[in-house]
């Protein structure tokens, strides 16, 4: 006896039983608001049920009602089921779910489709839970702070993203090779103002010959025993606020006279501009982002 095997996946058959008409709203059973157009999931096949008058209302990414033909034929989405249905919450009148309560990758996935569709009412919870969370994921708010035009959010994590790999960078960030290339410039002005804080520079004197300074050593070990000794920790410090130039000039007068290795080790770190800064410079001419990534190796 054969048999027949159903390959369909398991949310398309499951929602195809169904149909439209059961699609019902998030809300439910608070919500008793007729069901008068229905969502459906792109990425996995989710039925939900919305009001149009409340995709009216609260966003100003969904047509206006008066605009389009009634009809409960799903309407494609791009984003995934417990995306929509979350934002379907923000686009009531009732209290809206607290960000407390959600895990992060929901709140970075909700705030993107905020901004897409323009729904304000979840907007601003999202850019402030975001902003909260550059020390825990810098690089996915980095990302979502340069798509969505939130400088200071920037500007925040993007020390926290040194560490990161390009790779992780690209794959975050779809290929967006506008912040990639800002962002490999940014990194390098770090890497090299952390090289000089944690290393001697070398000094010429007057006649051109290499100043070799025995106080280095001394000066060197009393000032970083309670420092960071990576590059990663250093840019973090000054990203957190912590560092600070009391402990390179508390051992100062050990250096004299040698006050440009005094002062590459205190400016250095500080004087690397905000990266925001990095992306409104205008390149004149397209640079892969593979060779970028081999010349900052």
């Amino acid at each position: 006896m054969s048999s027949v095997t159903d390959d369909t996946p398991e949310h398309t058959s499951k929602d195809a039983a169904s149909g439209p008409e059961a699609a019902f709203c998030p809300l439910k059973p608070d919500c008793t608001l007729p069901v008068d157009i229905v969502l459906q999931s792109t990425v996995d096949g989710s039925l939900i049920g919305a009001h149009q008058k409340c995709l009216e209302n609260f966003s100003d990414g969904f047509p206006t009602s008066d605009s389009v033909t009634p009809s409960l034929d799903p309407v494609p989405l791009s984003e995934d089921g417990d995306t929509l249905k979350l934002l379907m919450k923000f686009m009531h009148k009732q209290r809206y779910p607290p960000m407390s309560g959600l895990d992060p990758s929901s709140v970075f996935e909700l705030g993107e489709a905020a901004e897409k569709y323009m729904v304000y009412s979840a907007m601003s919870p999202c850019r402030d839970f975001i902003e909260r969370s550059v020390t825990t994921h810098p690089a996915m708010s980095l990302c979502y702070a340069v798509k969505f035009d939130y400088p200071s959010i920037a500007n925040s994590a993007a020390p926290y993203t040194i560490s990161t790999s390009l790779e992780d960078m690209e794959e975050l960030s779809k290929n967006n090779h506008t912040l990639l290339y800002a962002w490999l410039r940014y990194r390098e002005k770090y890497l090299v103002a952390s090289e000089k804080a944690l290393n001697p520079a070398p000094y010429y004197n007057a006649k051109g010959h290499i100043h070799e300074c025995g106080r280095w050593s001394r000066y060197f070990d009393l000032t970083v025993a309670d420092m960071p000794r990576t590059a990663r920790g250093l840019i973090e410090s000054v990203a957190d606020g912590s560092f600070s130039l009391r402990a390179y000039s508390e051992h100062a007068e050990i250096l004299n006279p040698c006050p440009e290795w005094k002062s590459d080790i205190s400016k250095g770190l500080l004087s690397v501009p905000k990266f925001s800064t990095f992306l409104s410079r205008r390149v004149a001419f397209a640079i892969p982002v593979a060779s970028l990534c081999d010349a900052s190796r």
